[in-house]
């Protein structure tokens, strides 16, 4: 299976996300949305599925953000149920 986990600094769900993927031996790809190049291409993966991805009360992404098989995931619980 393919994992693409869209991330950001010093975010604690999004560091859970990746503790959880590494006690289970899941391969994935990171991209850190916050900094250089992954914040260039979350920007056009935002720009592609801006009517698929959630934002919080406050107008921020919700993180993480996880595509798996073509399916964006957002938020912690979310992300973990899925993979369960």
């Amino acid at each position: 299976m393919d994992y693409l986990l869209y991330s950001y600094p010093n975010c604690s769900k999004c560091e859970k996300v990746k503790e959880y993927f590494k006690e289970k031996g899941i391969k994935y790809r990171e991209i850190n949305a916050g900094i250089g190049e992954g914040r260039v291409k979350f920007r056009d993966f935002y720009s592609k599925n801006k009517d698929k991805i959630q934002r919080e009360n406050d107008g921020a992404v919700l993180l993480p953000v996880l595509v798996k098989e073509g399916e964006i995931i957002q938020g912690l619980e979310k992300i973990l149920s899925s993979l369960n």
